[in-house]
């Protein structure tokens, strides 16, 4: 049985005609009456008996009405649970770089999900780009816009780049340090090509690895440091030392 079928029954029986059920249902008038034939063809007994214009519920409609109103009731109490829980419910998956994932939005978590305590949040850290089609996330930070597909975009802020290169050049050229392929259209990979680096040694979307490559003193790279953000995230100030 259809739960909103079922509904009719109870619609016709306390309006007394399908125009009635319409109005409280907000369903057309010949689609009432095309469900409860159907109702009743399934049941293979009657339902509703007219009698002076008006729709009166027979024997066997009285004993389908107990049990819709006991579903009536379960339903009720089934939309009370999300009252006794404050807040969206449920499970949010993020899918994010590992930069962002650590910098931005692993320092607001606890607080973020203190606040509601009906979430979880998932963290889903990759460079490539998620399938909303196949609903791999519910959400997605990316450093640019998705070139095709109908979603909702908001910018969260702007992210400032600073280059690396060792202050003593006297050496051995120094081992430089991009991205993978796959990134080629987010705005610090473009920088890094533009400058034609040679030495190109050392390939990948951790920027932990390229921090840590940086305090060595020995390779050329690129690292995100948030200027703005909508999480309100400073700089540190010790990378702007070593600018």
């Amino acid at each position: 049985m259809n739960w909103d079928d079922l509904r009719i029954i109870a619609a016709v029986r306390d309006e007394g005609t399908y125009a009635g059920a319409s109005a409280r249902l907000r369903i057309d008038e010949t689609t009432v009456g095309r469900r409860l034939s159907r109702i009743q063809r399934d049941l293979g007994v009657p339902l509703f008996d007219a009698v002076d214009g008006l729709r009166r519920p027979t024997r066997h409609c009285e004993a389908v009405l107990e049990h819709v109103g006991a579903m009536a009731a379960h339903a009720a109490a089934i939309d009370r649970i999300k009252e006794s829980q404050p807040g969206p419910v449920g499970r949010l998956r993020i899918a994010s770089t590992n930069a962002v994932a650590e910098e931005l939005l692993a320092p607001h978590a606890a607080s973020f999900l203190r606040g509601h305590p009906g979430l979880t949040l998932q963290f889903l850290t990759s460079s490539g780009n998620v399938k909303f089609s196949r609903w791999q996330a519910d959400l997605a930070i990316r450093l640019r816009k998705p070139e095709k597909g109908d979603f909702t975009i908001s910018k969260l802020g702007e992210v400032g780049l600073y280059f690396f290169e060792p202050a003593d050049r006297s050496g051995a050229e120094p081992v430089a340090c991009v991205y993978p392929d796959e990134l080629d259209a987010i705005p610090e990979q473009q920088f890094l090509r533009a400058k034609r680096l040679t030495n190109v040694r050392c390939v990948t979307d951790n920027v932990r690895i390229i921090r840590t490559m940086i305090q060595s003193h020995q390779p050329r790279g690129s690292v995100k440091i948030p200027r703005v953000w909508s999480l309100e995230t400073p700089p540190p100030d010790d990378r702007r030392q070593r600018r």
